[in-house]
């Protein structure tokens, strides 16, 4: 795992060394040693243009009775170059494979996302056809997972692993305020930019008692100072309370899950 010859499965019968291994296999990444080095077999295609990946690892709920709320979803990052993805796969740490089919392009900025269970694939919206999820919740044993997207020749061209344990600096934790209102008409937290600059809202979740994750990707950037409420039920669909009054937390965070702003009440502690 430190010499970056495996990537971490996390085991759920003997979890005593999950930590162990996520930990050094996410060193090795951050170093860029063996699998983890994009040039591993060569110079891949397109090898100057920058990719994310990032996977929505908790929907809201029970994950298996909404298997297509889990998804993986791929960004050009590249202001200038489409990429063709043809052939190349995305798989979790099960070797669990999805390869993208003859067509697939990315226009500079463009996302595809990939859900897990069945539908009809439309444009970049792509369904993997499975019946079950693939990623676990972390949990106590440390059930941790990742996305990871090889080229055609097998090179591990981007990932995401969760949770994050090694360099978990992110540039927009203090950017965020939090006032979560359990008791009003209707559960609520009130999100505020409280930085000097925009702050998008793609990479990022509101994480209600972390039984609960809700993507925030499809809502825009706040600008410096500006503020905006999240009504859990109108805004985030949520059919019923789960905003204890007694007491809970409300937290912004990455799909890494790394928390950038938090607020309790009650017995709650961020």
């Amino acid at each position: 795992m430190a010499e970056g010859h495996a990537l971490f499965l996390a085991n759920p019968k003997e979890p005593a060394w999950n930590r162990t291994y996520d930990e050094r296999s996410q060193r090795a990444a951050l170093a860029g040693r063996g699998l983890w080095d994009p040039d591993h077999c060569g110079a891949g295609p397109a090898r100057d243009v920058p990719l994310a990946v990032w996977v929505n690892w908790n929907p809201p709920g029970v994950d298996s009775r909404d298997v297509n709320g889990e998804w993986t979803k791929v960004r050009n990052e590249s202001p200038t170059r489409a990429i063709s993805l043809a052939g190349w796969w995305i798989r979790d740490s099960m070797q669990r494979r999805h390869t993208l089919p003859a067509g697939t392009t990315l226009q500079p900025g463009q996302t595809l996302t990939l859900h897990t269970g069945r539908g009809a694939d439309r444009g970049l919206t792509r369904y993997w056809g499975l019946g079950v999820t693939l990623f676990p919740n972390v949990g106590p044993d440390h059930l941790g997972d990742g996305a990871y997207l090889f080229d055609p020749q097998g090179d591990l061209r981007a990932s995401m692993t969760y949770p994050c344990l090694v360099s978990c600096e992110h540039p927009d934790q203090g950017a965020f305020a939090l006032t979560a209102d359990p008791r009003g008409r209707g559960e609520s937290v009130l999100v505020r930019n409280v930085s000097g600059r925009a702050v998008g809202l793609a990479d990022k979740l509101l994480v209600v008692n972390d039984g609960f994750a809700f993507p925030l990707g499809d809502r825009a950037a706040l600008a410096p100072g500006e503020e905006r409420e999240l009504r859990l039920g109108a805004d985030l669909g949520v059919g019923r309370p789960i905003m204890r009054d007694g007491g809970g937390v409300a937290r912004i965070a990455t799909y890494r899950d790394v928390t950038l702003a938090c607020d309790a009440w009650g017995s709650g502690r961020c």
